[in-house]
């Protein structure tokens, strides 16, 4: 329990430490696609080979701060005292109180994860609404009704991101310099399994007509 919880300080330290260091991680010129130094419209925001450093500066402070605040509201010290002495548990009055103040904590913990994007969190599209100059909004919905809007059109519409068609997990605290705009991911599965079950279920091939016009039956009886 004290490495899980821990463990949201020590990537608040290596981000950290990345930022310290962004000159080590500065993308070469050869790596930008054509349209970066070709386009005024689209921009490439990925600069850096550490995305993190390519977010806008009050999402990289948010972003670090999200990861300590979440470790201090779990409190790891208390959360593994509280969950160890479970066992002993005995419903007298100070463990009743310890163990709400931890559910308390919990909670509170788990929502701003939520709210940061730092869970495994997949969000839907919901709506999309555009106005008279042709201007869209896309909604997207996540648990316990979070949501998250999109505008369209975005100077970053050829980087590369999911579509917004699509269900994807956002990033929500990971933001970059233009409409609302987000790290997000769809969720994939690469691996010898997935490749053996992509695209399934495939529609049956239909059998060869015989030459009296009918269907001949499917050699394993299917």
């Amino acid at each position: 329990m004290y490495s899980l919880v821990r463990g949201f300080g020590v990537l608040a330290d290596a981000l950290n430490a990345v930022r310290s260091r962004s000159v080590d991680y500065v993308r070469p010129s050869d790596d930008f696609p054509d349209f970066a130094t070709r386009s005024a419209l689209q921009s490439f925001p990925f600069e850096s080979t550490r995305p993190f450093l390519d977010l806008a500066g009050h999402s990289r402070e948010r972003v670090i701060e999200g990861l300590n605040e979440v470790e201090a509201t779990l409190d790891a010290e208390q959360l593994s005292r509280v969950r160890n002495d479970y066992s002993h548990y005995r419903r007298t009055s100070p463990e009743l109180v310890a163990m709400e103040a931890t559910l308390e904590s919990v909670g509170r913990a788990v929502r701003a994860i939520e709210n940061l994007g730092f869970g495994l969190n997949l969000c839907t599209p919901s709506t999309e609404t555009t106005d008279q100059w042709g201007r869209r909004s896309i909604t997207f919905v996540g648990p316990r009704s979070l949501t998250h809007v999109f505008a369209r059109p975005s100077s970053l519409e050829w980087v590369g991101l999911p579509s917004l068609r699509s269900r994807q997990y956002l990033v929500r605290s990971a933001a970059f310099d233009d409409a609302n705009e987000v790290l997000r991911f769809e969720r994939r599965y690469d691996g010898e399994y997935a490749t053996l079950w992509d695209s399934y279920p495939r529609p049956r091939k239909k059998s060869a007509p015989t030459i009296d016009g009918t269907i001949e039956p499917h050699p394993l009886g299917a």
